[in-house]
């Protein structure tokens, strides 16, 4: 669990142990009840820990035991509290097998007809889905590998995290199907997908085989939305380092979001590849999360911008890529129109929202992909990346926090940026400017007046403006710290226009008014730099 911090903000109950591996044996009737037994390997970071509590609500449990037999437990209130057979020393490993029996809840594993009509079931896991089917430590901070030995009827194709290890037909007309995923993912990617798929190998990116688990009546559309997988995955590895399961599956599902993350087996809502306007949202983002949210794992749930908000902006920096640097600015508008249409916009980290569903909001999403792109601008591309890159790298594989990010990036600049993550991300709201400026003819200056008219503390922040001479753009950068600052700017000629941020690389709202200043009333320099 590297990278968790001492202190929590979210309020799930830590215990003192660390699941190493979930085993899961789970085998379906004709209509989808479940008979199931999960072995947990855990190991314990304390002496003399007399029990362990898993997260399962809804499912009977019928036994639990470890290697030498039965063991006592309760079950309340979806905790399962299992009384281990002696004290065991810190380090010591435990594996402790649960046997229980349930139907799909309709929330977490849902049983339904596709829109073909067929009968397809699938596990919807997030946030904290995980624990309606699985006996779980349902939190994105213990991470385990997880392998799933499912038996159905021999019709259903079955899909989850990791490598196929074994298909193998019954005597029954059932079959069984193993896959094991041996890097340690959360909880709520822990997935299985039952369908009469049309499976279709598309190729490999970097050596990751690459496949479409689709409804046959969809696979035409499928084949239009997937086309750049290979690419989007390239990309991503070259920023940040190798992909980081053994395969890629792209799996068309009855999932309630557009698409869920699973490791190495996306799910994607069946809409998506139905109606004439099929298009690859939200693939990019999807795939990004492999490495953000998947890979390196936020520790606590109010770190979830590591995930949502890197992924966002991971998804807008491959369109960059491949479609040219105006297309950035663009996608950053379109976020910040969508943060400013908020009733309640509240702050990226906010320990005050305690349900994750809750948290899951255009503020994490947009903002938090906003608190990077202007991370970048400030120390730079080369910094950034760099940081970026190291960032993913120390942590992939395990959890991080926010304050794991600040330390890292740090390191790969001379700036300090507490006050920029304070203002940033726990702070609601963004930086609304009334910014006037005319022209002084005595001193050949432009000169700007912004005021920052915003509820609370003025905001620290860089603020580029650009004037307008006949065919040129003169740029400079206003560092604003206070609520209302001034400014004086020595041009070559009188502009025509002025524009606030013309790059979009602040998240803010401004009215700029033009008017012919007097000289006099101007006493408060600010620090200008050209850019």
């Amino acid at each position: 669990m590297a990278g968790a911090a001492a202190g929590h903000a979210d309020t799930y109950p830590r215990q003192p142990v660390d699941v190493l591996h979930y085993h899961v044996d789970i085998e379906f009737d004709e209509n989808f009840g479940y008979d199931a037994t999960v072995r947990a390997d855990v190991r314990l970071l304390a002496p003399e820990l007399r029990e362990i509590r898993f997260d399962l609500e809804g499912p009977t449990v019928q036994d639990v035991r470890d290697e030498a037999g039965p063991l006592s437990w309760t079950h309340d209130e979806g905790r399962l509290t299992v009384a281990l057979r002696a004290a065991l020393p810190r380090e010591g490993i435990v594996s402790v097998s649960v046997h229980y029996t349930g139907r799909p809840d309709g929330r977490a594993l849902v049983a339904r007809p596709n829109a073909h009509g067929q009968q397809v079931l699938f596990a919807d896991n997030w946030p904290e889905g995980a624990r309606r089917w699985l006996p779980t430590v349902d939190h994105p901070s213990d991470k385990a590998t997880v392998s799933f030995s499912v038996t159905a009827d021999e019709r259903f194709d079955v899909v989850a995290p990791g490598q196929l290890v074994k298909t193998r037909s019954l005597s029954d007309r059932r079959r069984l199907t193993v896959w094991s995923e041996p890097v340690a993912i959360p909880t709520y990617c822990m997935v299985i997908g039952l369908a009469e798929f049309e499976v279709t190998r598309i190729g490999a990116a970097r050596g990751v085989p690459l496949s479409l688990w689709v409804f046959p009546s969809d696979a035409d559309a499928a084949a239009q939305m997937f086309s750049r997988t290979a690419l989007m995955l390239e990309y991503f590895a070259d920023r940040l380092g190798p992909f980081p399961y053994a395969k890629l599956a792209q799996v068309q599902s009855t999932i309630r979001y557009l698409g869920m993350e699973n490791a190495s087996a996306i799910f994607y809502a069946e809409t998506e590849l139905q109606g004439p306007d099929v298009d690859e949202f939200p693939v990019a983002h999807e795939i990004a999360h492999q490495w953000w949210g998947n890979s390196l794992t936020p520790a606590d749930w109010d770190d979830l911008w590591l995930s949502e908000g890197f992924a966002t902006y991971f998804d807008a920096l491959f369109y960059e890529h491949v479609d040219g640097p105006e297309t950035l600015p663009r996608r950053m508008a379109e976020g910040k129109k969508e943060i400013l249409e908020l009733k309640d916009p509240g702050a990226v980290v906010d320990p005050a929202i305690t349900d994750p569903q809750h948290k899951l909001t255009s503020i994490v999403y947009r903002k938090g992909a906003w608190v990077l792109h202007m991370l970048r601008h400030r120390i730079g591309d080369e910094a950034f990346f760099a940081a970026l890159r190291e960032f993913y790298q120390t942590h992939a594989g395990g959890n991080a926090t926010t304050a794991d990010l600040r330390q890292v990036l740090e390191g790969h600049t001379s700036q300090p940026l507490e006050a920029f993550f304070d203002q940033w991300l726990r702070r609601s709201g963004v930086p609304e400017l009334h910014v006037t400026w005319g022209w002084d003819a005595a001193t050949r200056q432009a000169v700007v007046e912004v005021e920052q008219i915003q509820s609370g503390d003025p905001y620290e922040i860089p603020l580029q403006i650009a004037f307008h001479i006949g065919g040129e753009i003169e740029k400079r950068t206003i560092t604003l710290r206070r609520t209302r600052d001034e400014a004086r700017v020595s041009l070559p000629a009188p502009p025509t226009a002025m524009e606030v941020d013309p790059e979009t690389w602040l998240l803010h709202v401004a009215t700029v008014t033009r008017r012919a200043p007097t000289s006099a009333r101007l006493s408060v320099e600010s620090e200008l730099s050209g850019k």
